[in-house]
């Protein structure tokens, strides 16, 4: 096989100066991608559900469906500019808030092609993936705590911690980007949030369930573990396969990125 001594940035931004249709449609299937992370919230939900006593089943959708409303509203105020503001440092952006500003004003480009709609394509698939980081923290804690207390978590995770992790790893301009020159110059690459979603989603979930405990009745003793009635597992199988729908693109688009690319620097 003959290998290109050109990058794929290189050959992406070809075919976008050679055909706007192109960028139309890379605008298009990144929010086919978003629709399909966002179903990874029906996933979580009937996996939590089937895992679950039957009881607390309408207290877990009310927080699945209470995390997507406050993410949404925080993402979209402060927490996209907060993660890819043009004005930003190392450590947070700063622009962009409520979908205002240059980057959306203005016909926004992909390659040297002007046209509408990228950087709103743009909000919506990284508000999907936003969207999973509290989900993960739900999980751990279910059973757990008060609706109201998960709101205020899922607040404060949307609002900032989240958009400054992504900010940090994801934008042009953040301290672990691939662009960074920290890091021995070469940043993190980060590919299908291994680390911004779930490496900080999954500590945010272990602090959690460390700090509010076992469920009540989980155990007897040291040693004594209680069986607890749950869910239909067939809601957990369900829900294993909503998750397993997503992880396959990407599982090819980071076979494809490493190929095309020679190797993580």
């Amino acid at each position: 096989m003959v290998r290109s001594e050109h990058t794929w940035e290189e050959v992406a931004g070809w075919v976008h100066q050679s055909s706007p249709l192109m960028s139309s449609f890379s605008t298009a299937w990144l929010v086919v991608r978003a629709i399909q992370i966002f179903l990874v919230q029906i996933g979580m939900l009937l996996l939590e559900i089937g895992s679950i006593s039957p009881k607390n089943t309408k207290a877990m959708i009310i927080k699945n469906i209470g995390n997507s409303s406050i993410s949404a509203i925080c993402f979209y105020l402060l927490g996209y500019g907060f993660s890819f503001g043009e004005n930003g440092d190392d450590f947070v952006g700063w622009g962009g808030f409520a979908t205002k500003g240059a980057m959306f004003a203005n016909a926004t480009a992909v390659g040297n092609i002007s046209y509408n709609g990228a950087s709103y394509a743009h909000f919506i698939y990284y508000f999907c993936v936003l969207n999973l980081v509290p989900t993960i923290v739900a999980g751990s804690l279910s059973e757990r705590t008060h609706v109201v207390a998960y709101f205020v978590v899922t607040f404060f995770i949307s609002l900032f911690i989240t958009p400054v992790v992504m900010h940090w790893a994801w934008s042009n301009k953040g301290w672990a980007s691939y662009h960074s020159r920290y890091l021995m110059n070469t940043g993190v690459l980060d590919f299908a949030g291994s680390c911004v979603v779930h490496v900080s989603g999954g500590i945010m979930a272990l602090v959690g369930a460390y700090v509010v405990g076992p469920r009540k009745g989980r155990f007897a003793g040291e040693r004594s573990n209680i069986r607890m009635p749950r869910q239909n597992v067939t809601y957990a199988a369900l829900g294993a396969f909503f998750l397993w729908l997503d992880s396959t693109p990407s599982t090819w688009e980071l076979f494809k990125t490493l190929t095309e690319r020679g190797s993580m620097r």
